[in-house]
């Protein structure tokens, strides 16, 4: 299973899904003005608060960033902030 977050100053999470056993994690990201584009970073982290994987990647108003983690983890949260 899955959650997602954000804060005020992140861009938001739309959709985060991973594959059956977890290696792969799609993160949908949209930025506020839908016109922009910008180079986000997302970061995926266990409920406990470690990070288990992270990618930057540029998005045209709205992307998903694709983190392959090897070691498949479960109940993990993502992350994901514009960089500057």
């Amino acid at each position: 299973s899955f959650l997602f977050s954000s804060s005020v100053f992140a861009a938001e999470i739309t959709h985060y899904s991973t594959n059956g056993n977890n290696s792969i994690h799609n993160v949908t990201v949209a930025l506020k003005n839908l016109n922009d584009s910008a180079e986000v970073r997302c970061v995926i982290k266990k409920e406990n608060d470690k990070p288990v994987g992270m990618k930057d990647g540029y998005i045209n108003g709205v992307g998903t960033i694709i983190i392959r983690i090897p070691s498949s983890p479960e109940k993990t949260l993502a992350h994901c902030w514009e960089l500057e």
